[in-house]
């Protein structure tokens, strides 16, 4: 999810299942592709935002889902670098940038939706970290929470 200056950016689904809904950006990290190079890539294709890995916030795990497998959505805070919106118009039917008090206040954004934007404004969240004498980097990524010194 991008959060900049109070807003947050904001599509609606434009294909089955989901067409219609409002939602975050995002889609399929492509084997080999790093979860951070993934969720940017993603968001550029379906808004043209030009975004910064920041943090990951959470995961939804999904048991039975296609062929009864699972699915894990992460769920990243993306700082962006770009502001123009330049909408994949053969997946999304919207998409703009939508003050968070809206966000919050719209029916048609899902509770868990909302409830990821608060933990994205109310944490940290989990950052991209390299643990030394671990096997090989393209095959492992860690997230972790921020180190703090007492």
């Amino acid at each position: 999810m991008i959060l900049d200056r109070g807003r947050v950016l904001r599509i609606q689904r434009g294909q089955e299942p989901l067409k219609g809904e409002w939602s975050l950006p995002g889609g399929v990290v492509e084997v080999g592709e790093s979860l951070e190079a993934g969720l940017a890539r993603e968001v550029r294709e379906e808004t043209g935002v030009q975004t910064r890995f920041e943090s990951l916030v959470c995961f939804r795990h999904c048991h039975g889902y296609r062929y009864g497998k699972s699915d894990i959505d992460f769920v990243a805070r993306l700082a962006p670098l770009s502001e123009e919106v330049t909408m994949q118009t053969e997946e999304i039917e919207e998409c703009f940038w939508m003050p968070v008090e809206d966000y919050f206040a719209s029916e048609l954004v899902s509770v868990f939706n909302k409830r990821i934007v608060k933990a994205a404004l109310s944490s940290q969240g989990v950052m991209p970290e390299w643990i030394d004498g671990y096997a090989d980097p393209s095959r492992y990524e860690f997230f972790m929470p921020r180190e703090t010194t007492d």
